[in-house]
């Protein structure tokens, strides 16, 4: 409940849709803040998988921006690439499969040796380059490794010579890991984006017969006490006897 004070004829507290204070001897009036009942299922998957499209789309834009054929005029880069790649957001899950609608591939750019060594958090990937056409006359290579979280690994730009690029990582907080390669290529002064290239190696979290949830990138972490183990209700289920990992 709000206080008067007649003297200034201010308030200071709640009174209705609105709340009272004193700041640097100055009476201020704010709206109180809205609230909304808690987000069901679908919609907090609609908000991870739009978060891990964002973790993908700011590395891009950091990485690779000034090869792709897209204007910050009107928002920040980070967004126009959001913007382009939004097709990797459906029925509410985040899938780089997806990419392929906005990136068409072909035969001038494929994969070559792939070694990823999920243990040893390090990976050889060759790549195998030809001009996109004959008129081509710049072309640069764009490799991510990607999680299915949406945050990257590794990564970089590269030239269009074909070779063996490296990459390590610092830990490993993934269920899969996606190569994503692409090329900007010159032709006539206009950049097209061309040649993906998808390749996906899955993390394995049952070793000898134990499951190591150090490995899963869970919400919160399992709680031991007793003997009984107590998961989160937002990384697991149970039914049927059965413990369901919800991913997320």
């Amino acid at each position: 409940m709000g206080t008067m004070n007649t003297l200034r004829a201010d308030y200071v507290g709640k009174v209705g849709k609105t709340y009272g204070v004193r700041q640097y001897g100055k009476s201020i009036e704010k709206a109180i803040p809205f609230s909304h009942s808690p987000h069901n299922r679908t919609q907090t998957q609609s908000v991870r998988a739009f978060e891990k499209l964002n973790r993908f789309s700011a590395y891009v834009a950091k990485t690779f921006w000034r090869y792709l054929n897209l204007s910050d005029k009107t928002m920040y880069k980070h967004n126009a690439v959001a913007k382009w790649l939004k097709p990797c957001v459906k029925n509410h899950s985040f899938q780089l499969a997806n990419l392929v609608e906005v990136i068409p591939s072909n035969s001038s750019l494929r994969f070559g040796n792939i070694n990823i060594d999920l243990e040893a958090k390090t990976a050889e990937i060759e790549f195998i380059n030809a001009p996109y056409s004959a008129n081509t006359t710049r072309e640069d290579i764009f490799i991510a490794l990607v999680t299915d979280n949406g945050t990257v690994k590794a990564g970089g730009a590269f030239s269009s010579v074909s070779q063996t690029v490296s990459f390590s990582w610092d830990y490993s907080d993934f269920v899969s890991l996606s190569v994503v390669m692409f090329k900007s290529s010159v032709q006539f002064g206009k950049k097209i984006i061309n040649g993906l290239c998808l390749h996906t190696e899955t993390q394995n979290f049952v070793i000898d017969g134990i499951l190591y949830t150090s490995l899963m990138p869970l919400n919160e972490p399992p709680r031991y006490n007793e003997g009984i183990i107590t998961f989160s209700d937002s990384d697991f289920s149970f039914a049927d006897n059965i413990l369901h990992w919800l991913e997320n």
